[in-house]
């Protein structure tokens, strides 16, 4: 009795069917990360280290949004507040670790820097949220100046040919910090006018106090105010109050 051949077709069918199989079984896409948007605010852009008042103290605010129509959480996010003494990104290291509340905000309240610095804010990512930067904010610190001796808000009665040795205290002094100069002016009365006499600089000492010398060798009104100028580290102070003087 012959035998009868053997199908060729069989086993290909076979092994197309194996492969609907396995292709009709496709394995599940993980969502993309949703791609957010991360601000920084600051307070104020120009603090006074002053001592008067909440002038030297800054609230930076930052908030974490998703795109409308997200499901995903703003809740419980670390972010990395950082700052740089410039706007350069390897610049940047963090001062502090925050993480948001329900609605993706987290705040730093009332700090109080000692140098013109750049902050921003850092998100670093989840599968669920795409990594973040905030764009970058500045505040500068002014430095405070103080004349001496001061005359308490009056008119100083001296004489002719007196000598006054005039101190400007400047603040903050940061170690490895560069010190600013500290310029000066005198006004007095020339011909019957209030007119500048002397405008000049002086260089503070490692305590951050400069000196300048005025001899009143006429007769008359006269007014000294100093101010100490800005660095890279620091900005221009505000101008001291005038001393007056009334020389006889």
């Amino acid at each position: 009795m012959l035998s009868q051949p053997r199908s060729r077709r069989a086993p290909a069918l076979a092994i197309l069917g194996l492969l609907v199989v396995c292709l009709g079984s496709p394995a599940p896409v993980a969502a993309a990360a949703v791609t957010p948007t991360l601000r920084l605010g600051a307070s104020i852009d120009i603090v006074d280290n002053n001592g008067i008042g909440d002038s030297g103290l800054v609230t930076f605010d930052v908030h974490l949004a998703v795109p409308s129509g997200s499901s995903v959480s703003v809740a419980n996010r670390a972010i990395h507040l950082q700052s740089a003494p410039s706007n350069s990104p390897g610049a940047f290291t963090a001062f502090k670790e925050l993480t948001t509340n329900a609605i993706g905000s987290a705040a730093v309240i009332n700090y109080e820097p000692e140098q013109n610095r750049w902050y921003r804010a850092v998100f670093d990512g989840t599968d669920e949220i795409a990594a973040a930067i905030s764009p970058s904010v500045r505040v500068l610190v002014r430095y405070t100046a103080t004349i001496g001796p001061g005359t308490s808000g009056t008119v100083r009665s001296v004489r002719k040919g007196t000598e006054i040795q005039f101190r400007t205290t400047v603040s903050p002094v940061v170690a490895g910090a560069a010190r600013g100069h500290v310029s000066w002016e005198v006004w007095g009365t020339r011909g019957g006018r209030l007119q500048r006499l002397i405008a000049t600089t002086s260089d503070p000492s490692a305590g951050g106090v400069a000196a300048l010398f005025v001899k009143f060798t006429a007769t008359g009104r006269y007014r000294v105010r100093s101010r100490a100028l800005g660095t890279a580290t620091n900005a221009t102070s505000d101008w001291t109050p005038w001393l007056d003087f009334n020389v006889r």
